[in-house]
């Protein structure tokens, strides 16, 4: 069976933007990955790790769950406060990217078609959604792109603090 090119772009990308999100943080002390804002911060900054925490959650849930039916069980808020190191980052995207890839390749035309909905859960800061499983794809690339930039001006500051 071949390959759809779409879903290999797709799977090829997230590979790409897992690698920046690393990029972005190599280097950065493991003390200062969970708790280091920018003095200028106000209102809701997050921390370098919370905000790559972030990416693997919604990504976890956009393709593993609302495309693949998997359910994760995400709190989303809780992924802000998260502590760790960039080696259980980096393991974390590994694996989340082997997982895409499976949830991906399974998808036939017609799944991609197909609409998931989700209730809004302003608990845990979720709206509700209603969109084709290809857009819930198209979504999670555009949502991990959009924090790498985050994650990438935070670093910024983060290196010319350290000068």
């Amino acid at each position: 069976m071949s390959v759809n090119p779409i879903s290999k772009a797709i799977i090829d990308q997230f590979g790409e933007l897992f690698g920046q999100v690393i990029e972005a943080l190599d280097g950065v002390p493991e003390s200062d990955l969970g708790s280091w804002k920018t003095p200028l911060a106000h209102g809701e900054i997050n921390t370098m790790f919370g905000l790559a925490t972030h990416i693997a959650g919604a990504t976890s849930f956009w393709i593993l769950e609302a495309v693949g039916g998997q359910d994760q069980q995400r709190r989303r808020l809780e992924e802000f406060a998260a502590q760790g190191s960039v080696e259980s980052l980096r393991a974390r995207f590994d694996e989340l990217l082997q997982d895409i890839e499976v949830v991906i390749l399974a998808q036939s035309t017609d799944d991609l078609a197909s609409i998931f909905r989700r209730e809004a859960n302003p608990a845990q800061g979720v709206s509700a959604a209603e969109r084709s499983k290809a857009s819930c794809m198209v979504h999670a690339l555009e949502h991990v792109a959009l924090h790498i930039g985050h994650l990438q001006i935070q670093r910024q500051l983060w290196d010319q603090e350290q000068l």
